[in-house]
């Protein structure tokens, strides 16, 4: 908090034209140095200085998880013409960011994350950067498993928490030139899963 309180304003880099602010850079600083020690750990190379600078080291991936169905959801309401429908809406709305803030604290818990590998939560999407371990695939389905009939219950259907991992990629896929390819892999594993929605349910 005080990162953002005081840092939020002032430019990542004074030397380029930066288009981030010096908190959302740290933040993703600290996300990737979370999951590179998360995954030496494991493979026990953390005093290994050849092994961490090695550029194929270090396997990342990324975690999303997306509210299927808000449009829907929301404004299924208009069309039934109900009386107060800003208030609803407003108040649904508010119900539907907390649900997602509430699965990626959810997902943080069960994945043992620090705060800052939460990169992105907005817009009932949120996105954490997580290190490729042998057990994160059951640890992701664990989790699918406990929110998924939460969801059904809740929502009969209409609403759906999708979780998608992408494939492992590695420091060099974090450069610019490379990162649109593993955003354009999540994209497609999202829009794949929301096929198979309560499929495990």
């Amino acid at each position: 908090s005080l990162s953002e309180r005081f840092t939020f304003a002032i430019p990542s880099s004074t030397v380029d034209e930066p288009d981030i602010s010096l908190h959302d850079h740290q933040r993703a600083a600290a996300a990737i140095a979370a999951a590179l020690y998360r995954w030496h750990e494991h493979e026990g190379s953390l005093g290994d200085g050849r092994r961490i600078n090695d550029p194929d080291a270090g396997r990342f991936r990324f975690l999303c998880g997306d509210l299927s169905g808000i449009q829907r959801t929301l404004f299924r309401l208009a069309a039934e013409q109900i009386k107060g429908l800003n208030k609803i809406l407003r108040a649904r709305s508010l119900l539907m960011a907390l649900t997602a803030e509430a699965a990626a604290l959810a997902a943080r818990r069960a994945l043992r994350l620090p705060v800052f590998s939460l990169l992105q939560n907005a817009g009932g999407r949120f996105l954490l950067l997580v290190a490729d371990l042998p057990d994160l695939e059951d640890r992701v389905e664990a989790l699918r498993a406990e929110i998924d009939p939460w969801m059904r219950e809740r929502y009969f259907g209409d609403l759906a928490l999708i979780l998608s991992l992408s494939e492992p990629f590695g420091k060099q896929d974090l450069m610019r030139e490379n990162f649109r390819r593993v955003l354009e892999s999540l994209g497609a594993g999202i829009e794949q899963a929301k096929l198979r929605a309560f499929a495990r349910a």
